[in-house]
């Protein structure tokens, strides 16, 4: 947080993962929720209804809200296309103990475990410092702000006049997602 700060980042793009489950009420309260906009990533996790082992049961779904929707629009439009899938088994282990095709899972929510936003940079410490959260993690407005010093950012700069920026100041092309085995390929892109 310390090089943020010295570049007057006042806005930046957090993760912040909680110690367990958590209602939607208490993750608004929490973070203090007021524009949809903010929010980049929603993670939530799941247990099939129709599935009574706790070793089985669980799912984690992943959203990506769009614009000034409903957070958690995304997660609940996946959760129900997961539980309108019909399980065809192609092996005779799908078959359970008594023998029956399992049925399809029946997703329901359990809580939220993190959640990708924009924050300003001086609630960071607080929510660090909060029971419930595990950890509030600045990362991605770090990689975002090195990124933006690399010659191929200073290049696709220096090509166009008119880039949009996002709460950072920093450009719109320069995205930090963690999500995939090959981050470093997606710190540039011309589609955001």
């Amino acid at each position: 947080m310390t090089p943020l700060r010295h570049e007057d980042v006042n806005n930046v793009l957090t993760i912040v993962t909680f110690n367990e489950p958590v209602s939607r009420k208490v993750l608004e309260e929490i973070l203090g929720l007021s524009d949809a906009s903010q929010i980049e990533m929603i993670k939530a996790v799941y247990s099939d209804m129709n599935d009574p082992n706790p070793a089985t049961n669980t799912w984690t779904l992943e959203a990506h809200p769009e614009g000034n929707s409903n957070y958690t629009d995304g997660l609940s439009t996946l959760a129900s296309s997961i539980s309108s899938m019909e399980l065809m088994p192609n092996r005779e282990e799908a078959v359970d103990t008594l023998g029956e095709v399992p049925s399809s899972p029946r997703l329901e929510l359990i809580g939220f475990v993190a959640i990708e936003l924009w924050l300003p940079l001086e609630q960071i410490d607080y929510l660090n410092e909060h029971e419930m959260i595990f950890l509030a993690d600045p990362l991605p407005a770090y990689a975002r702000m090195l990124v933006s010093y690399t010659d191929e950012a200073v290049r696709i700069r220096s090509m166009n006049d008119d880039l949009h920026q996002l709460p950072d100041g920093i450009e719109a092309f320069i995205i930090a997602d963690f999500t995939d085995l090959y981050s470093e390929m997606q710190f540039l892109s011309q589609e955001r």
